[in-house]
Formats: C-alpha cells, sequence, structure tokens
C-alpha cells in the first residue's frame, strides 16, 4: 500500500526536509526567469506591429486613374449665360367635372365606361322621374292651348277691324261724293229751287261727316281693344312658356352630358339604382382646358417663383406658359411646379401628354461660368477636381458657386477664366486629392 505525503510549508524543518521531499531556495526561485523572457517578447512584438502601422500610414496613397473618354469636363468662361432650369412633366386637365344628379330619379342608361375618352355633349347616364314627365307633359298641352287661342283671338279682332276699315273706307268716299255734289250745286245755284238742292245737299254732307267721324273712332277703339287683348294673351303665353321651358330643363336634366373633351375617370351608379338630387354619380378629367405638371431638382430650382415663364415641347406643340406653383415632393429632392399656359393646344388622343419644359429665370450679360457639375448646387460651396496644366492630373478644389441654370452655372470664387474641371459625377473618388487622367 502507498502513502501519499502532505507538504506542509509551516512544518519544513530547518534543513528543507519535509515528508522525505526536499525543497531548496534556489530551486523555488528558477521559474522567475521564464516569465521575463516572455513578457520581453510581447513588448517587443508590439513595438513592432505598432511601428509597421505607422510606417505603412506615412506613405502616401497611389493616385488613382480614369480614362478620359469617360470624363465631362468643362471650361471656366466668361460672357453672357442664359439662365433656365430643365424638367420633365406632362400636360394634365386643369378642370374636373362632377356629373351629378340635379333631381331625384332612377337611371335607366348608362353610357358612359371607365377610362373611356368623350366629347363636350357626349350622353353619359339617362334618368328617368315619372313625375317630371308628366309635369313636363302638361306644361306643353297649357302652353299649346294659350297659343291656339292667341291665334284665334288674332284672327277674329283681325276680320272685324278689317269690316271695319272696309265701313270707313265706304263712308269716307260718300263723303267725297257729296263734298263734290254740293260744290256742283253751289256753283250752279240761281233761284229759290237751286238753293234749296244746296241746303239738302248740305245737310247730307254733315250727316256723312258725322258718320266718318264715328266710324274712325269706332276703328280706333277696335285696334285699341284688339292691342290690349293681343298684349293679355301675350303675356300669358310668355308665361305659359316659361313654365313650360322650365319643366323641359328639369326633363333635359335627367340625361347628364360631358360638359366638355375629356376622360371619364370614374363611375359610381349602375342601371336600376335610384339616386337623391344632387348626387355625384360621375367624374370626369376635362381636357379642353389644359394645365402642365413638371419636375424639376430642388438644387437647381430653388429660385423658381410663381409667375416666370415656361416653354413646353410635346410631340405635337410648342407652348408657352407661366409658373402658377411651386412645391416640394415628399421624400425626394425633387420640385413639383404647376404650369398655367397661356394657351390650350389642340392633343390629339394617340398622341403622348409628356413635355419637356424649359422654366425661364432670367440673363446674365456678364459672368464668370462653368459647365454645371453633376453635383453642384446653387449658391453653396463644393468640392471640384480640376485639371492640371498638361492634363494629366486633377486635383481637388474648394468652388464656391453662385447662381445657376441646367446646363451651366456661376462661379463666385475657387477658379479662374480657362480653368477646366471634371463635370461628371466622380463621386468614387471622394477620398482622393489628386487623380490620374489617361
Amino acid at each position: 500500500m502507498s502513502h501519499i505525503h502532505r507538504l506542509h510549508p509551516e512544518s519544513s524543518d530547518s534543513d528543507g526536509v519535509s515528508g522525505g521531499a526536499q525543497f531548496s531556495g534556489m530551486d523555488v526561485a528558477r521559474d522567475q526567469p521564464g516569465r521575463t523572457g516572455r513578457f520581453v517578447w510581447t513588448v517587443l512584438g508590439l513595438l513592432g506591429l505598432a511601428g509597421l502601422t505607422w510606417f505603412f500610414s506615412s506613405l502616401e496613397p497611389a493616385a488613382a486613374g480614369v480614362d478620359r473618354e469617360l470624363l465631362v469636363l468643362g471650361q471656366v468662361q466668361r460672357g453672357p449665360m442664359a439662365r433656365e432650369v430643365m424638367g420633365w412633366g406632362q400636360l394634365v386637365p386643369d378642370r374636373v367635372q362632377l356629373v351629378r344628379a340635379e333631381l331625384p330619379g332612377k337611371i335607366a342608361v348608362v353610357y358612359a365606361v371607365e377610362g373611356e375618352e368623350v366629347r363636350g355633349g357626349d350622353r353619359l347616364i339617362e334618368m328617368t322621374n315619372p313625375e317630371i314627365e308628366i309635369a313636363a307633359e302638361k306644361a306643353e298641352q297649357k302652353f299649346a292651348s294659350a297659343r291656339a287661342g292667341m291665334i284665334a283671338l288674332s284672327r277674329e279682332q283681325g276680320a272685324r277691324r278689317l269690316a271695319l276699315e272696309a265701313d270707313l273706307a265706304d263712308t269716307r268716299a260718300r263723303y267725297l261724293l257729296a263734298e263734290d255734289e254740293l260744290e256742283e250745286k253751289v256753283s250752279r245755284g240761281r233761284g229759290k229751287e237751286d238753293e234749296s238742292e244746296v241746303r239738302r245737299a248740305q245737310e247730307r254732307l254733315k250727316v256723312l261727316a258725322r258718320r266718318l267721324t264715328a266710324d274712325e273712332e269706332r276703328l280706333e277703339l277696335i285696334r285699341a281693344a284688339t292691342e290690349e287683348q293681343m298684349s293679355a294673351q301675350r303675356d300669358e303665353l310668355r308665361w305659359l312658356e316659361s313654365i313650360l321651358e322650365s319643366e323641359r330643363a328639369r326633363l333635359r336634366s335627367l340625361t347628364l352630358r360631358a360638359s366638355g373633351n375629356g376622360v371619364v375617370e370614374k363611375l359610381l351608379v349602375e342601371p336600376g339604382s335610384r339616386v337623391a338630387g344632387g348626387a355625384t354619380l360621375a367624374r370626369l378629367a376635362l381636357s379642353d382646358r389644359l394645365k402642365a405638371e413638371v419636375e424639376i431638382y430642388a438644387s437647381q430650382g430653388a429660385e423658381v417663383e410663381p409667375g416666370f415663364p415656361v416653354s413646353l415641347k410635346s410631340e405635337t406643340a410648342v407652348v408657352t406658359g407661366r409658373v402658377s406653383s411651386v412645391k416640394a415632393v415628399s421624400g425626394k429632392k425633387l420640385l413639383a411646379v404647376t404650369v398655367e399656359l397661356d394657351d390650350n393646344p389642340r392633343i390629339p388622343a394617340s398622341s403622348s401628354h409628356e413635355v419637356k419644359a424649359a422654366i425661364q429665370l432670367g440673363m446674365l450679360e456678364d459672368a464668370v461660368s462653368v459647365e454645371r457639375p453633376a453635383y453642384a448646387a446653387s449658391n453653396e460651396r463644393a468640392m471640384v477636381f480640376r485639371l492640371s496644366e498638361d492634363g494629366s492630373t486633377a486635383e481637388r478644389v474648394k468652388v464656391q458657386f453662385g447662381r445657376g441654370s441646367t446646363d451651366r452655372i456661376e462661379v463666385a470664387s475657387g477658379l479662374d477664366i480657362g480653368d477646366v474641371i471634371i463635370v461628371s459625377d466622380v463621386s468614387e473618388f471622394d477620398d482622393l486629392d489628386i487623380i490620374e487622367i489617361r
């Protein structure tokens, strides 16, 4: 059976013997040099790594190269600069027709189809309403009866007036004959018998004169009475005609039509359904009056304001207009510009409504400018790559830009006339100060 000896430092003898095992002072100290060596080597390794890191970081990075054919270059020049902002958009209807039922009724026929193009006056929806139809028929009958009565009265009064005019003419003729007879007897008379004939002729002339006056007065009274009766009849006829026109308008309102050329955007009813007065039955986008909705880059359109002139070019026409509103497009670096047109172009249905817009900002008569870099914004600083004199390299420089246009931008500082810069996108070289041009 083996024995296990436990070592107890406190029970060591003075000669270093304990439990049959011997430890000297030198034996315990022998482990210390090993730990020191490892520590030294670790420190030296860290120092070497740090030195290499500093060495490589101190080296200049090699310049990246790019082919000249891949670059778009621009040269700083001095002279007139037309300022405009380009954008793309489309011609859209300037107004919308909400097709509403003026009166309650039942949908009889729906002629329109969603997405279909219609012309002004085209039938869209036909409604029925028996009460309105009956009221219109009664108004038609009353008007026809009153019109017939007026015609009969006119004929009757006309015949009576003609008879009186004939009597008056006969009386006037007899009066003239009596007048001639009296003159003859007066010129011929000598004796008592002749004087008697003259007196009888004078009496006959007086009677005819009174009859002539009475006939004239009777005719005038008939004319006045006839005019009063006809005037009252005309007033009644006009009143009945206004009622008839009102009922006809109500009847016509049951047929809903397009107020102009456009496209049916939405239909909200179907045949057989009943609708209340004022209900919206359809929606039309009218093209008889157009406007343009254009989008431009916000970096280029900061100065665009309502009233600025705009030139718009489509496949079929070139029109002009003015900016009516400018709004930011949510979530995009764009501005939505609405243009009110000076004229309303006729765009065939088969043609595209897309337009290219040029918003005129004005003219700078004497400006230092350059072709606009893709990343340059008006009145802001930007880093650009300027080519060396021999064109072999391009160095990054800071430039203050001024007012801008679509294709050019004003240079406020940082570049001189004649300098050539890289206009195309060079964002891949943002971490470099120099680019080699091959």
